[in-house]
């Protein structure tokens, strides 16, 4: 949505803090990473990263890749005594570059970093379990970013369908389609989307990936709720009380906007949630 979209240049363009993406494997964390970073890239800023591995180089970057010598943690410390204004760390393996993200966002970095939880809340869980304080959570952490990408419909060959009832009247719950909504699925395949591989179709009706996202944006209430070891209900209560929207409800509006077939996502809205 807009408002999540200024949400996030928000967060990027600050000087200090900790933003992390987190999803499974695959979902597209390092690549928008790479995109925020060559949004604030230049000249005048100094940036250093710890990959493994470096995906794509970008112009005024300093693209460092790990080693089985030198981790996370490992090169990220070394970053302490340079004079950087952001720092990517490809990922949060264990206590040790958990810590070393958290030191270095205390010392007035702004730092990116992804990790492995399965919501934007559960960064907060997720890290206490590598034994950060809860207190160094809240003073460091200014945005979580859950992703997912799904794979997207093609504009051309889209069949209109109508889903079973029962299924309509359950994704209601989350999020009520407007009225009028028409859904669609993989239509049969044209010549903008259908794939070969050795002259074997391997896909068609579907063009691209759309990405979907939860933001939970730390302001003032929530670092408060943080530190006060609050649970992962009650943060996700204030983050929602905020207009805060969950992935099963930016999943659902891709689905009435026409962009993703419902049936690629029903079973991740409907996985249990607390």
């Amino acid at each position: 949505t807009e408002s999540m979209y200024y949400s996030v240049l928000d967060l990027i363009r600050r000087q200090n803090g900790m933003i992390i993406l987190n999803g499974p494997a695959g979902s597209g964390k390092t690549t928008t990473i790479l995109a925020f970073l060559n949004e604030l890239a230049g000249p005048n800023k100094k940036i250093i990263t710890a990959e493994d591995p470096i995906e794509r180089r970008l112009p005024y970057i300093n693209h460092v890749q790990v080693t089985d010598k030198c981790g996370f943690a490992e090169l990220s410390r070394s970053y302490m005594r340079q004079d950087a204004d952001i720092i990517f760390i490809g990922e949060i393996r264990d206590a040790a570059s958990a810590i070393t993200a958290v030191q270095l966002a205390q010392t007035g970095h702004l730092v990116l970093t992804t990790i492995h939880t399965r919501d934007s809340i559960g960064v907060v869980s997720r890290l206490q379990a590598f034994d950060i304080h809860a207190n160094f959570i809240a003073d460091t952490l200014i945005g979580s970013l859950a992703q997912r990408l799904v794979l997207g419909l093609c504009p051309y060959c889209k069949l209109e369908y109508q889903p079973d009832p029962r299924i309509i009247q359950n994704i209601s719950k989350i999020l009520p389609p407007p009225e009028n909504t028409h859904y669609f699925q993989e239509g049969p395949g044209c010549e903008k989307c259908i794939e070969r591989i050795n002259g074997e179709i391997v896909m068609k009706g579907s063009m691209g990936l759309v990405p979907i996202f939860e933001l939970l944006f730390v302001d003032s209430e929530v670092q408060e709720a943080i530190n006060r070891n609050k649970s992962r209900i009650e943060i996700r209560e204030i983050a929602r009380n905020k207009g805060m929207t969950n992935l099963a409800e930016e999943a659902l509006l891709r689905v009435y906007q026409g962009y993703i077939d419902l049936k690629s996502v029903y079973g991740s809205i409907f996985s249990p949630r607390d």
